[in-house]
């Protein structure tokens, strides 16, 4: 035997039920938009990060480049203006950067990817990016940790490269965090006495 009831709801029932319906509708629609013809919240993040990921190869493109054809002017060009006042020796930190270097590069790549740091003080910003680039000769492999200020309108003398550590890939050696590592100019580990 079916029993079948009929339900009848008053005016205000009848108002209450569409109005959940309505913020039913409301929450799901919020909740899926994401996922509107601007791209989900994952891809706008990853065009973010692209273009962050494209200075950086930008960078180093322009770093390995002055490296491998040894030009001095071009690797200077890159740093800050604050470095090049701050370093000791600029032009012989250079100087043994590159004679460091046995060999031509036959590749290099980004390795560990990209640490990033943002300032921003009354509307102004400073954007550091530190990683690793591993180069490769046809003598040797190094890694070249590189810090650089891409951006700074805090402190405009700052923007450009801040410093460049080189070493082998097999270095033992203890290297510490970037913090204690960085100084200006050029920094070669494995020429430093413990």
């Amino acid at each position: 035997m079916i029993i079948r009831r009929h339900l009848n709801f008053s005016e205000e029932e009848n108002v209450m039920r569409r109005l959940i319906a309505g913020i039913a509708v409301i929450m799901v629609l919020a909740l899926t938009s994401c996922a509107t013809p601007m791209g989900s919240r994952i891809a706008m993040l990853n065009r973010i990060t692209k273009t962050e990921r494209q200075r950086v190869d930008e960078r180093s493109e322009q770093i390995v480049d002055a490296i491998n054809n040894k030009d001095r002017d071009a690797l200077k060009s890159l740093y800050s203006k604050k470095a090049l006042e701050e370093s000791e020796d600029f032009n012989g930190g250079m100087d043994m950067f590159f004679d460091f270097i046995e060999g031509d590069i036959v590749s290099w790549e980004i390795v560990f990817g990209v640490d990033t740091s943002e300032s921003v003080s009354y509307g102004k910003k400073t954007t550091m990016y530190r990683y690793d680039i591993k180069i490769e000769t046809d003598i040797d492999s190094y890694r070249v940790f590189v810090i650089d200020y891409y951006v700074d309108t805090i402190e405009p003398d700052n923007e450009g490269l801040y410093m460049l550590q080189i070493r082998t890939s097999d270095y033992k050696g203890i290297l510490g965090g970037w913090q204690e590592r960085m100084r200006p100019g050029f920094y070669i580990p494995e020429l430093v006495s413990e």
